[in-house]
C-alpha cells in the first residue's frame, strides 16, 4: 500500500513538471512571436 502511494505521487509530480514544462515552452514561445512582431512592425 504504501509503495502503491509513492508512485501516485511520483507519477503526478511527472505529470505536474510536464505541464510546468509545457507552460514554459508556450510562454517562450509567445515572448519570442510578441518580438519579432514587433520587431517586424516597426
Amino acid at each position: 500500500m504504501q509503495r502503491e502511494d509513492t508512485n501516485a505521487v511520483r507519477e503526478h509530480r511527472k505529470e505536474s513538471e510536464a505541464k510546468k514544462q509545457s507552460h514554459k515552452d508556450k510562454f517562450v514561445y509567445h515572448l519570442i512571436a510578441g518580438y519579432v512582431q514587433f520587431f517586424f512592425w516597426k
